[in-house]
């Protein structure tokens, strides 16, 4: 169901957080699970989203000014120990953002984006299920007028559980998230709840179904919290022992003031 009333308002909130809703998503796999000691894994993704439409205070679409977002990242994982992985993703950007009236110059950023690092802990093990604890800093390698919301750091602290599970009668796993980010310029801090499913359909071919949700509860407008619903589908080939590649797509299948967006994502994963 299609809307325009009171277009303005919603859409000024849409455009202001779509930076902060078009961040990266880290691999499935990653999730709460830690890698073995001395092994670890690089994925080298592109995401590649796209807008026309933004969500209302009532959770209606209406149009809303262009927005386009291709970022390329390289995601590094390393177990240094048993309980503490070592992480860090630098990423390349190119972003687009149409007008909105009176406004008539486009937004735009490219080239450098920004860089990740941090580390997971091992909590705690309950047979095989896995309790960790994330914490990552995010920071610019370089500022954009275009992007305030990525010129200063933000710390994003995240507590996972993750377990092996049989889905559909077949050999997967079940990992579920939830994660505060702090941000230290004036922009609203988010909370996100995630969830990954995933199964083996035969021994090359892995499954992933993850969901995404995003709540920005210091950004009231109209009585409305700003909030984000996204599923990602996707399948990982496995091309041999160390090597595998991922094909997939994305879509914001729900909101409040905030952009209803679709893309997709393709990576190369590699096992060391």
């Amino acid at each position: 169901m299609f809307v325009t009333k009171s277009v303005s308002r919603f859409v000024h909130i849409s455009v202001l957080l779509s930076p902060i809703l078009g961040l990266r998503t880290h691999p499935a796999v990653a999730g709460s699970f830690l890698m073995n000691e001395g092994e670890g894994q690089a994925i080298v993704s592109t995401r590649m989203g796209d807008s026309v439409l933004a969500f209302d205070s009532s959770g209606f679409v209406a149009a809303a000014p262009r927005y386009r977002k291709i970022e390329t990242s390289l995601y590094l994982e390393y177990g240094l120990t048993r309980d503490l992985t070592l992480i860090m993703s630098p990423a390349l950007r190119d972003i687009s953002l149409a007008p909105t009236p009176p406004a008539t110059e486009t937004i735009k950023a490219q080239g450098i984006g920004t860089l990740e690092g941090g580390a997971r802990w091992r909590l705690a093990n309950f047979d095989t299920t896995t309790v960790s604890f994330q914490a990552l800093v995010r920071t610019p390698m370089k500022s954009d007028p275009a992007l305030p919301v990525e010129n200063r750091p933000q710390t994003q602290l995240r507590l996972g559980l993750g377990a092996p599970a049989e889905l559909f009668g077949r050999d997967g796993f079940i990992d579920i998230s939830t994660a505060w980010i702090k941000r230290a310029e004036a922009w609203p801090d988010e909370l996100r709840f995630d969830l990954t499913l995933g199964f083996w359909q035969t021994p090359e071919r892995l499954l992933l179904v993850q969901y995404y949700n995003s709540l920005f509860p210091g950004a009231h407008a109209n009585g409305a919290v700003p909030r984000t619903h996204k599923i990602e589908t996707s399948t990982v080939y496995k091309l041999g022992p160390d090597w595998s590649l991922q094909m997939g797509s994305f879509l914001s299948y729900g909101g409040l003031l905030t952009r209803r967006e679709r893309g997709s994502v393709i990576a190369v994963w590699r096992r060391f």
